[in-house]
């Protein structure tokens, strides 16, 4: 059955944006709605704050890197809007939620170059009913079960909540 959904953008000039809880621990991010984007993308570094200790920052990324290698994870290159090639590695998070909406599943590409913001991609977006009101927000009111999976079926995906669990009982 798929979800009815009923939740609004958060417009900041131009651009609408979606908060998503459950991906950073009891943080929530806030993704770009953004139809160029193939599949929704997150940058290691959309999981710190600019002033939290670069450490942390460090030892999670080569933690993930050691996690994607174990577990046969391939990447993929995706362009840019400027056209610059970056490499993701698809992943699942589970209990996500967009904007309170009901917990799904959530799918995702991760990467280890700077991305300003993270991007939800058509990937997501093609399986989700919208209206667009004018000069207004976005609102959604429905999406299908397991919104965007079907891009990433036959692919290996890393199970970020597994990741995060393992490395904060290390730390």
């Amino acid at each position: 059955m798929d979800l009815i959904a009923s939740f609004n953008s958060q417009k900041v000039g131009r651009f609408h944006f979606f908060l998503l809880h459950g991906l950073k621990k009891n943080d929530d991010l806030l993704f770009l709605f953004d139809t160029g984007a193939a599949c929704p993308v997150i940058g290691v570094n959309n999981f710190f704050d600019k002033d939290e200790d670069n450490q942390i920052q460090k030892a999670f990324r080569h933690f993930l890197l050691s996690e994607v290698s174990s577990q046969g994870i391939i990447s993929r290159p995706m362009k840019t809007a400027n056209s610059q090639e970056v490499m993701t590695y698809p992943c699942l998070c589970h209990n996500v939620t967009i904007e309170n909406s009901s917990k799904v599943e959530f799918y995702f590409d991760i990467s280890f170059a700077e991305i300003s913001i993270p991007l939800l991609g058509s990937s997501f977006i093609d399986d989700c009913s919208y209206s667009h009101i004018i000069d207004g927000n976005l609102n959604i009111t429905g999406m299908k079960n397991n919104a965007g999976a079907k891009y990433y079926e036959g692919t290996k995906v890393l199970d970020f909540d597994t990741v995060v669990e393992k490395f904060e009982s290390l730390n």
